[in-house]
């Protein structure tokens, strides 16, 4: 049995998607600046759990994200406490995190620096350091955290060494639906949508949308009954959670609303931000 397993899990508050899947992959990122940040999390230490010997790690460092009561007692095991008594997280709510080591003879000393939220990611900051310690036999250190926060929006986790290596987890459900941060948004969810909306008497407006990368817009709209088109121009301003965005005109004031759909998909929703009318109201690229 592996016994030198070092892995750091945590646990923090409401994702509205996320718990329709269980667990989710780790994506490895070059050295990259960190963006500025919204806000940090107080986060408190757990213990009692160790990871289970038949999970697979392919690299030296592992991370994963589960979100059910299955999936938390596929990896995690209960180790024996003074009272015999350990409360699972409430996956109604919660999600966990793991970090995991391969094994070594040598111990190594785990800290969490800092949560921070940055648009739809949640930032973890840790720092892993090898002590001259010799074990001689390969051990368990187990380091665990509980973030207390708010969370709706999050669609990734992204973790952060002290050297600024980057791993990001993305939940399933919305991998693909929003932008994860304002880089992503810019690169990715930009571009010309084309479509139509309905209009009196069972006309449509075609209309077509340019979205460009410094948050300026063009947005033609042709009317079927009488051929004319009308050509607006301005700023476009993304949600703080990244999955709304509106189009501003010359004097600043919002005159229509979107919801990102996926990287190809806009959705118009009235101006307080509800749905009308999903079929009738979607722009792509």
């Amino acid at each position: 049995m592996r016994k030198n397993l070092l892995f750091l899990f945590f646990v923090f508050l409401p994702i509205s998607c996320i718990r329709q899947y269980a667990i989710m992959p780790t994506m490895s990122v070059a050295t990259n600046p960190v963006s500025p940040i919204e806000h940090n999390f107080t986060f408190k230490e757990l213990d009692g759990y160790f990871l289970k010997n038949n999970t697979k790690l392919a690299k030296n460092i592992n991370f994963f994200a589960i979100n059910t009561t299955e999936k938390f007692e596929q990896f995690l095991g209960f180790a024996k406490t003074m009272d015999k008594t350990l409360k699972l997280p409430d996956f109604t709510k919660n999600i966990v995190g793991i970090i995991a080591m391969e094994p070594s003879p040598t111990a190594n000393k785990i800290s969490i620096l800092s949560v921070q939220r940055d648009g739809a990611t949640l930032r973890v900051f840790y720092d892993i350091v090898p002590t001259e310690q010799e074990i001689g036999y390969f051990i368990l250190n187990m380091r665990a955290f509980e973030i207390e926060g708010q969370y709706d929006g999050i669609n990734s986790i992204t973790f952060v060494s002290k050297n600024r290596k980057i791993d990001v987890i993305y939940f399933e459900c919305n991998s693909n639906s929003f932008p994860s941060d304002i880089s992503d948004a810019l690169k990715n969810f930009t571009g010309t949508f084309k479509g139509s909306f309905p209009y009196i008497n069972g006309k449509h407006v075609k209309v077509v949308l340019e979205l460009r990368s410094d948050y300026t817009y063009t947005i033609s709209q042709e009317y079927q009954t009488d051929r004319k088109t009308y050509t607006t121009t301005g700023n476009w301003l993304l949600s703080k959670d990244m999955r709304f965005f509106n189009l501003n005109d010359i004097y600043g004031n919002v005159w229509m609303m979107f919801e990102f759909i996926d990287r190809k998909t806009v959705e118009r929703l009235d101006l307080q931000g509800r749905k009308m009318n999903s079929s009738l109201y979607r722009l792509k690229k």
